[in-house]
């Protein structure tokens, strides 16, 4: 079974380095492993990318129980600076405050 998730691109200066980043979700669990074939197959040019860019994906487990994202999409792009990351662009006032007790 595959599960879609959204989260901020993370680590993007090891895709032209070592070939992979991560997307982090926005509140509970691990970043998940993206490889740069993943991202090349779904039409991305991994070139364009940048820190804190939302993407999302689904998530293919190997038999060791560990996640990749596969069918990768943009779903907003940062800011030129690369400073995109918002923490509040997933979770409302109320829950952030939840979050922080």
């Amino acid at each position: 079974m595959t599960e879609r998730i959204t989260g901020h691109l993370n680590k993007v200066q090891c895709l032209a380095d070592k070939g992979f980043a991560f997307i982090r979700p926005p509140i509970s669990g691990r970043d998940v492993f993206v490889h740069i074939s993943a991202i090349k197959k779904s039409g991305i040019d991994p070139s364009t990318l940048q820190n804190g860019d939302v993407m999302s994906a689904e998530i293919e487990f190997d038999h060791d129980d560990r996640g990749r994202a596969v069918n990768v999409r943009v779903e907003r792009a940062a800011t030129t600076t690369g400073e995109g990351y918002d923490p509040n662009y997933f979770v409302d006032r109320s829950e952030k405050k939840e979050m922080n007790r």
